[in-house]
């Protein structure tokens, strides 16, 4: 069937309504759907803090926005409240908190469920960097008087009678069974502060540091010495070493670790973590595999600078036992293994960082209350976030 000239008179403007047509349904519910995702930035956010932060979502529609969830995957974020309707026209706001527990660059995500598929879902986020707390101030530098070199004190072991000095190893029994000098005594400080038959032997502590060795000076002890570098130490200059462990690397505990690896004292880090996340570490470091510490030829292309001391880092503080090639390979370098790895570092950072919190007052909805937490908002359904 052919089409006459009446039908093609109206043919084109019949086309160019059906097309308007169409965009203007398109657009209706494009309208419909809410606004792109947005993102706070938080900036710089300090370890263990609790930032209580409120998004306020914009409803532009006549009707009403029911929402029937929100979410969140982020292990350090917890959804506190939202507003289960939002009236035409009008704002409700969505109530989160979050507890960083992890040093490094941060995303959370908050997915809002609307009920209805026409509206579908909205994502809000805020981003920032989670920041390390300032460290302890370390003990002032040691008198030189006070420190012993390893080999200073193994030529003293050899002296005869009561001229030679008693080493006394002050660290836990379970450390001591690990790794300790021969013949030295495992003894805690304050069982030390008692023994009155020791106060006039010449003293050489292994594990601790000058408030052990002052105390005993105040207590009346006449010659109290530290051993310089610890276990680490004596080890490294190929000195007798008894235990459960010995031909492995000393371990030190994560305070240690951070305390060693921020000072200038020439250690290196030998970083095997898997997670590539920033320390509040001054130390150089170098990142390996664990395979690669356990073939000669992989320890040799290190190229560590001649007179390091180094600090063995992994994820969980596994592979020490592992390590007897690079133990053997390395004789003569004082060789630590953090105990418990990173985790048990970040572990310590967030106990120095809740101990730092201060309280402040946050607000929500005008009712203060004294806390740490910290308060933020977003306005506008986070379409005006930076």
């Amino acid at each position: 069937m052919s089409c006459g000239p009446s039908c093609h008179r109206f043919a084109k403007p019949l086309g160019v309504a059906v097309l308007v047509g169409l965009v203007v349904v398109a657009g209706y519910f494009a309208t419909r759907k809410p606004a792109p995702s947005g993102s706070y930035n938080l900036g710089r956010i300090p370890l263990a803090s609790e930032i209580l932060h409120e998004f306020v979502v914009s409803n532009p529609f006549p009707d009403r926005l029911v929402l029937s969830g929100v979410r969140t995957t982020h292990p350090d974020a917890t959804i506190v409240a939202y507003d289960p309707v939002i009236p035409p026209h009008g704002q409700g706001s969505v109530r989160v908190q979050l507890s960083p527990a992890e040093v490094g660059p941060l995303q959370a995500r908050f997915f809002i469920d609307y009920a209805g598929h026409r509206h579908g879902l909205r994502q809000l986020a805020f981003h920032g960097v989670v920041a390390p707390p300032a460290l302890p101030a370390q003990d002032a530098t040691l008198a030189p008087d006070l420190l012993i070199s390893a080999s200073e004190l193994l030529a003293l072991l050899n002296l005869p009678g009561e001229q030679t000095p008693v080493v006394v190893d002050v660290r836990g029994a379970e450390d001591y069974q690990r790794s300790h000098l021969p013949e030295s005594l495992n003894m805690p400080s304050f069982q030390l502060k008692a023994s009155q038959h020791l106060k006039t032997r010449p003293l050489v502590l292994v594990g601790d540091g000058p408030q052990t060795a002052a105390q005993l000076q105040k207590a009346g002890f006449e010659s109290v010495r530290i051993l310089d570098g610890g276990i680490p130490a004596w080890q490294a200059l190929g000195a007798p070493l008894l235990g459960s462990e010995r031909g492995l690397p000393a371990e030190i505990s994560p305070a240690a670790f951070l305390q060693a690896a921020s000072s200038q004292e020439g250690w290196q880090v030998i970083d095997a973590r898997t997670k590539d996340l920033p320390l509040p570490i001054s130390a150089p470091s170098t990142q390996v595999s664990m395979e690669s510490l356990q073939s000669p030829d992989s320890i040799a292309k290190l190229g560590l600078p001649k007179g390091s001391k180094v600090i063995i880092l992994t994820d969980q503080g596994a592979g020490r036992e592992s390590l007897h090639t690079f133990t053997e390979t390395m004789k003569g370098v004082p060789l630590c293994f953090v105990r418990g790895g990173a985790d048990a570092v970040n572990r310590e950072l967030l106990r120095i960082a809740r101990s730092q919190i201060k309280p402040v007052t946050a607000s929500i909805n005008g009712t203060a209350t004294a806390s740490n937490k910290r308060f933020s908002r977003s306005i506008g359904g986070c379409r005006s976030c930076p």
